[in-house]
């Protein structure tokens, strides 16, 4: 019923789909929820006036017409899963551009919902906590304004958030490796993951091992960074490789604003809800490498301040952690005062939807017609 309201109007058909599982909790429900809330967000970025990075993509997809499959491959061979996604995409939509940024918006948000209920699966906790980790995740603006800027690495985010839960939550190696593979050849930041897979970045959290896990990854992103240009010429015959190394090998600074206020918060939140969580549950092994990636990525941006750019797009994945390190920490909350915390998850999650509209309303994109998610006919 609720995808039929959804092609009627795509609000109606979320909110239809919100009160199915609250009557009846079934991960069913959970993933039809996610998926029309994840097809909002694509219609909304459908009706972006395109812009920047958003302008590219569309006229690199616009391209694709002109290639066969492999000519449109080896013609893009630095993230060439991306590229193939792309060719797919576009064959499917027969080059319809308004499908084809719902399309990618609704996978991208699907994925990160998807990861969310996994984590519900393996953990167990009360339905209104997953209300709020959808609500963190699908209703936190900044995330959703670089949905259709960053589109390669907002796909490869969201398949390492996959790959975590998989590979963590539940144990998953063969298909955990796989995502990590199909997120790195999708964007190349998504290497730093492959720490995920050392020794020790699943054992309970302590100090020492927070330590130690900041200096090491200190160290090697350091070393990287010093021997870049030369790694760039050992690997200059496979194009992928070598590309990861150039972009590595940029040190100076593009004309963007550092990470701010909301960057700081952020880094802080992540770190203390996913660390609340993991000394808490030293058990679960997923919660720890959640919080070991944090620190990861803390390190990353700490060696990498004189390099606005490359700070701010390894930032970006705490955008996409965010959502969960809230949930895990927000779940062990509930439980720990028998789920008597209903009013302040109600309250906080009424602050992300204002938020988000607000920044819908008054935020740096401009749209066609934003009335398109109350009728579909508007599209």
């Amino acid at each position: 019923m609720a995808i039929l309201y959804f092609f009627v109007s795509p609000l109606l058909g979320v909110f239809f789909s919100a009160m199915s599982l609250i009557k009846n909790f079934t991960k069913d429900n959970a993933l039809l929820l996610s998926l029309l809330s994840s097809a909002v967000l694509g219609v909304l970025n459908a009706n972006k006036i395109p812009e920047s990075d958003l302008y590219n993509y569309i006229e690199n997809y616009r391209s694709i017409g002109g290639f066969g499959f492999l000519d449109y491959i080896n013609h893009s061979l630095k993230e060439p899963a991306f590229f193939m996604y792309n060719y797919i995409l576009h064959t499917v939509f027969a080059g319809n551009v308004k499908l084809y940024l719902i399309a990618h918006t609704t996978i991208c948000y699907f994925l990160i919902g998807y990861a969310i209920i996994r984590c519900q699966e393996k953990l167990g906790f009360s339905p209104l906590v997953l209300f709020a980790g959808f609500i963190a995740a699908f209703g936190f603006p900044n995330l959703f304004s670089l949905s259709a800027h960053l589109m390669r690495q907002f796909l490869a985010a969201s398949l390492i958030m996959v790959f975590i839960v998989e590979y963590g939550f539940w144990g998953n190696r063969k298909l955990g490796r796989l995502l990590l593979v199909l997120a790195c050849f999708t964007h190349s930041t998504a290497f730093i993951f492959i720490l995920a897979l050392l020794p020790g970045m699943m054992k309970p959290v302590s100090l020492k091992r927070t330590i130690t896990v900041l200096i090491f990854s200190g160290v090697i992103f350091t070393i990287l960074f010093k021997y870049a240009f030369v790694l760039e010429r050992i690997f200059s015959s496979l194009p992928f490789l070598s590309y990861v190394f150039s972009r590595i090998n940029q040190t100076e600074s593009i004309d963007l604003e550092p990470l701010g206020n909301l960057g700081i918060i952020l880094f802080t939140l992540v770190i203390l809800f996913a660390g609340f969580f993991a000394k808490n549950n030293q058990q679960i092994k997923g919660g720890n490498l959640t919080f070991y990636l944090a620190i990861v990525i803390f390190a990353f941006v700490l060696v990498n301040l004189n390099n606005t750019e490359l700070a701010l797009r390894f930032g970006f994945y705490l955008y996409f952690f965010f959502p969960v390190a809230w949930y895990l920490f927000l779940g062990y909350i509930d439980r720990k005062f028998n789920h008597r915390l209903g009013e302040l998850i109600c309250m906080v999650s009424t602050v992300f939807i204002v938020w988000f509209v607000y920044k819908l309303i008054n935020g740096v994109w401009q749209y066609e017609n934003i009335k398109a998610v109350l009728l579909i006919k508007n599209i």
